[in-house]
């Protein structure tokens, strides 16, 4: 059993490492996302200057694939579906339509995933005018690059609430 690799949403799920359709390459990367800072109280009178504010930029997610196809008309249809993806991803970034679009990684063995939550991306394949993919069904190194949201999120948790009115409960009333 291999690592998992899935971009998805609430609709649809496309299995990025599957063997068949897609094959995740060596490649995958996802480096912290770069920190601004906002400094203040720098003067002649005083050494260095207070961090007054510090965020994190949004992350860059680079996956390189191998996206197969039956025939040239899967293979088309494979692409075309990564595409759909990462459109519906940008209008739920721009205008929150749809369902959040997550790339999911899975390590081998592990109980738990990681999603990455996509803003945007795209999906290169290079040369795909080449003779080689004019008679071949399979792009050998289609590079995802996916702008994605700061952090990664783990998996879900369920909150129990235990006490007898759900609501809020003031000591002694």
């Amino acid at each position: 059993m291999a690592w998992t690799l899935q971009l998805r949403n609430d609709d649809i799920a496309l299995d990025l490492n599957d063997g068949t359709a897609y094959s995740a390459r060596p490649g995958f990367r996802a480096p912290p996302p770069p920190v601004r800072v906002a400094r203040g109280g720098a003067n002649l009178f005083r050494h260095g200057s207070d961090i007054t504010e510090r965020v994190y930029a949004n992350r860059s997610v680079t996956v390189t694939l191998r996206i197969h196809g039956g025939s040239q008309d899967g293979l088309i249809a494979n692409i075309t579906a990564v595409n759909s993806l990462l459109e519906r991803a940008a209008e739920y970034a721009t205008s929150g339509l749809g369902s959040q679009v997550k790339l999911r990684r899975k390590w081998e063995g592990a109980t738990n995933q990681v999603d990455f939550y996509v803003l945007s991306g795209t999906l290169a394949l290079g040369d795909e005018f080449g003779t080689v993919h004019s008679q071949n069904t399979t792009f050998a190194n289609a590079v995802l690059q996916l702008t994605c949201e700061p952090f990664a999120y783990g998996a879900e948790e369920t909150i129990e609430n235990y006490v007898l009115d759900p609501g809020f409960e003031v000591a002694g009333t």
